[in-house]
């Protein structure tokens, strides 16, 4: 009897340590997406080259991350998004997505007294 209820409960385990670890997965990716559009952003409101500020976000961001980066006279807006690779059927349709907009120097100085 014990082995019946055992086949029954192994797969319903399976998919939950998946569930599991797509979760983790999701959050490691999350905080890797902020930090790489944190730190884009911040490259581009200093005024760095348009080519070094996506290598700073492609170095920082997930394996095939998409970085998409914005900006006019008063802010810089980037933004870093991630999708869960195919696997598991309706988690692939998963997306994490970190946005960071941020002033841009010269929009600073003109606002400082």
């Amino acid at each position: 009897m014990v082995t019946a209820e055992a086949a029954l409960a192994l797969p319903a385990l399976v998919v939950a340590v998946l569930v599991a670890v797509s979760v983790v997965l999701l959050a490691v990716r999350q905080v890797q997406c902020a930090d790489a559009a944190g730190a884009a952003a911040r490259a581009a409101a200093r005024g760095d080259d348009p080519g070094r500020v996506r290598a700073l976000a492609s170095a920082a961001a997930p394996p095939g991350a998409r970085v998409e980066v914005a900006a006019d006279d008063q802010v810089v807006t980037v933004v870093v998004a991630w999708r869960l690779p195919p696997g598991l059927p309706g988690l692939h349709e998963l997306e994490v997505t970190a946005r960071q907009v941020v002033p841009t120097e010269s929009a600073r100085l003109a606002d400082s007294p």
